[in-house]
């Protein structure tokens, strides 16, 4: 059996402004030498590009037995001639060259083959593909029932031709409406479009889907349609009665209270927490809440007793409303810090030097921090505003309570100050050695009875005891010891 030859030429869904060919022909009833032509009304879009004779031979190792294939002859380029016997295959290919633009989707002509004693020839059909107008939804917005939100999108075409079309909403979705949008669609690109979308009152929260048409503006033709998925979702709001940033003694604890405000219809709340910091417990892991416009709910942070001070790693309680899923989280930053009392000079202390115009040595400013963790510190500021003679000082600090066994807390400071002003005095006395008239004094220590907690708890709320002791003396008179020469804790850290 001979091999089958297509008889006609198809060329299909050619790509505007593309060439493409294909091929077809006949057996040969005689011995020839020919040439080929085209005709028709679409002669101008066709090019006979080769012509190719093929001889019928048998291949043996067909899978029945020997079978008859085609085996290359010869082939000339364009129209011919070329020669041709009896019983070979005449094979002839074409060219269609699409129009960047066409009228019509359909063309066709004839190959005529010219050189055989009967006529002989080939149709020839070509299709163009004339290109569509197409889109997509680039964005889905949320959107509060009510409200109206933009949704972007994007039509494309691939005709030769500027496209004026409408883009349409369907109204499949009632709850929805949108404005027709006159657009043209640029040939052989595209055209982004921003178009108002509104979700009625009352709209249920959830997921819906849209359709949109593009269509022709001069006709009922419908280019294409766009599909864009709209969640109707509800606002959410979740308060606390905590900052962000907070602190927490050792062993204290707080209770994070939420508020949480939902729009819409009821809708299901689980509240959780993210890793826990070792030194913090919160507890319950988990809550679960319906919440119909406002629901409340809570969370216990507590602090282990014996951590040392210290800021913990971030915590994060996480929240999520259904149904449309929404989330969130509130962060909080929390540092542990020692349970302290700081105890204030009630009011400054002063006492008057023995001179005729007498000046006092004043402490104007006092502050005793103790901590459960034993540590005290005190720190004072003192002025000697005499401007004949130096002053040297033991200032006095303590608590009132006193436990069972007789512990009472008490420190001291003592110090030295120079001569106020630039008088003779400052010639020769301490100032002379570095002293100023005025400082700043700090001593610090640990205590430890402050470490037992029922100690602790009454020495924290007891009352802080302030004393003064003061001797003046004039730099002439030699009444005040020599400083020693290396720097001691009686001279001021600093002056003011």
């Amino acid at each position: 059996m001979l091999p089958k030859l297509p008889t006609s030429i198809e060329i299909l869904n050619v790509a505007l402004g593309a060439t493409q060919g294909s091929r077809g022909g006949f057996y040969a009833k005689s011995d020839a030498v020919v040439t080929a032509s085209l005709e028709g009304s679409s002669v101008g879009q066709f090019r006979i590009v080769r012509m190719e004779t093929d001889d019928v031979v048998t291949d043996p190792d067909g899978p029945h037995g020997g079978i008859q294939v085609l085996q290359f002859a010869q082939a000339v380029d364009g129209p011919g001639p070329i020669d041709v016997s009896e019983g070979q295959a005449l094979l002839i290919t074409v060219e269609f060259s699409c129009p960047a633009d066409p009228r019509v989707a359909k063309f066709q002509a004839v190959v005529a083959v010219h050189g055989f004693p009967a006529s002989a020839s080939v149709s020839v059909v070509a299709t163009a593909a004339l290109g569509r107008v197409d889109g997509v939804g680039l964005d889905g917005p949320p959107m509060l029932p009510g409200s109206t939100a933009t949704f972007h999108f994007r039509l494309f075409s691939s005709k030769g031709h500027d496209v004026p079309a409408l883009f349409i909403y369907d109204a499949s979705e009632t709850h929805f409406a949108a404005p027709a949008r006159s657009v043209t669609v640029p040939a052989g690109g595209s055209v982004d479009l921003a178009v108002p979308v509104t979700c009625a009152s009352g709209t249920p929260e959830g997921q819906y889907s849209l359709g949109f048409q593009i269509r022709a503006q001069d006709g009922p033709l419908v280019f294409g349609s766009v599909q864009v998925g709209a969640t109707v979702t509800r606002t959410v709001q979740v308060f606390t009665n905590l900052p962000g940033d907070f602190t927490l003694l050792q062993g204290d604890d707080a209770l994070c209270e939420l508020r949480v405000v939902v729009s819409g219809s009821p809708a299901q709340l689980a509240v959780s927490h993210g890793p826990v910091p070792p030194e913090l417990t919160v507890t319950p892991d988990n809550r679960f809440v319906t919440v119909d416009g406002m629901a409340f709910t809570n969370f216990d942070f507590e602090i282990s007793p014996n951590v040392p001070p210290r800021r913990l790693a971030p915590l994060a309680i996480l929240w999520t409303v259904r149904d449309p899923e929404i989330s969130g989280q509130l962060v909080f930053n929390i540092e542990i810090v020692a349970d302290q009392a700081v105890l204030p000079l009630p009011q400054p202390l002063s006492q008057l030097s023995q001179e005729n115009n007498p000046k006092p040595v004043v402490c104007d400013h006092a502050v005793l921090t103790i901590c459960n963790s034993g540590s005290w510190n005190l720190t004072a500021h003192f002025e000697n505003q005499e401007t004949l003679a130096d002053v040297s000082f033991v200032f006095e600090a303590g608590l009132s309570f006193v436990d069972a066994a007789g512990n009472r807390f008490g420190e001291s400071i003592d110090g030295a100050l120079s001569a106020a002003g630039d008088g003779p005095a400052t010639q020769s006395g301490l100032r002379t050695l570095g002293y100023p008239p005025a400082g700043t004094f700090h001593r610090h220590g640990t205590f430890a009875p402050f470490q037992n907690p029922t100690y602790w708890l009454n020495a924290k709320i007891s009352s802080p005891q302030y004393r003064m002791l003061a001797a003046f003396g004039e730099p002439a008179g030699g009444n005040i010891p020599d400083p020693p020469d290396v720097p001691d804790p009686k001279r001021p850290s600093e002056e003011g």
